[in-house]
């Protein structure tokens, strides 16, 4: 995707320095990047297809609640308050890059420099 097309479905990234990490992949989404499971596709809507997943014992919806319960089967933690832990910041950077793969301001890395660095429980 062209960098106009991004800046101008992202315009706040217009005064940013950023540049992108990878190309869009059809073979998997932001969840089952932030999970490091690039060969699925994860979605609650497509039963049996060939190279989309869901989990065993999550309701096949998609709500706050069905991928809160995934990210909790894989080890996160669900935080009572929005006040971020030190040992969080790089699960932050992380599910940021996972949500915006191709878009990662250069000026936002986190303290270990890699945008790939989840830390979950497991």
């Amino acid at each position: 995707m062209p960098k106009e097309d991004i800046e101008q479905d992202f315009p706040q990234l217009v005064s940013n320095q950023w540049r992108a990490t990878s190309e869009i992949d059809p073979a998997y989404n932001c969840v089952a990047f932030a999970l490091r499971d690039t060969k699925q596709f994860w979605d609650p809507g497509c039963i049996g297809v060939r190279g989309y997943y869901w989990p065993p014992g999550v309701p096949r919806e998609d709500t706050i609640q069905a991928w809160t319960k995934i990210f909790i089967i894989h080890g996160f933690e669900h935080c009572e308050t929005g006040e971020l832990e030190p040992s969080l910041k790089s699960w932050l950077f992380t599910l940021m890059a996972a949500v915006f793969p191709i878009m990662w301001p250069d000026n936002c890395q986190p303290e270990n420099g890699s945008a790939s660095s989840a830390n979950s429980k497991t």
